[in-house]
């Protein structure tokens, strides 16, 4: 488990992304964003999708910690209750110039890792009106539907190792 950074742009501007493993997230502020890499019994990862593939999660709301935040975007979106958050870590967004003055020009994401205790059948999202497609994917082919670059792949590789030290906490 290595930090990593990578550049990217976006909208014209240089960003950089730093994956950062830890267990102390609330190190780490501002939190912008939380997601969830949620396993199934057989070790495969909940992907959804709106316009494209990602993990589950978003923003906090206020006075929303960042459990309690990713807990309700599993079950808005996903329609999906968890275990345990395992705090895996961070993700670093350095955005200079940043048009949203709120996130400002750096900022973490959180990144736990958890289980999937309960599966309901797919509704509307309260927030956004929007139903989202859902599948299990496994790590080998996570690459092809959440691409986000080095960093992501290394967050990946991260939430794989913690995984397999975890393998015992799979409900079946």
């Amino acid at each position: 488990m290595a930090k990593l950074s990578e550049k990217s742009n976006w909208g014209g501007q240089e960003i950089t992304y730093t994956w950062i493993p830890t267990t102390d997230l609330y190190s780490f502020k501002p939190a912008s964003q939380v997601y969830g890499i949620c396993l199934d019994a057989d070790g495969n990862i909940l992907v959804i999708k709106d316009k494209r593939w990602q993990i589950p999660g978003g923003t906090p709301e206020i006075s929303e910690t960042p459990e309690q935040t990713l807990k309700r975007e599993l079950i808005e979106e996903a329609q999906v209750e968890i275990d345990e958050l395992i705090p895996l870590g961070v993700q670093e967004v350095n955005y200079p110039n940043n048009p949203n003055k709120n996130q400002g020009d750096l900022f973490y994401q959180y990144r736990y890792i958890t289980f999937v205790k309960k599966i309901s059948p797919i509704q509307l999202d309260p927030a956004t009106g929007r139903q989202y497609e859902r599948k299990f994917v496994s790590f080998d082919e996570i690459d092809k539907y959440v691409s986000w670059g080095a960093v992501g792949r290394e967050m990946f590789k991260d939430a794989r190792i913690v995984s397999e030290s975890l393998k015992s906490n799979f409900r079946k």
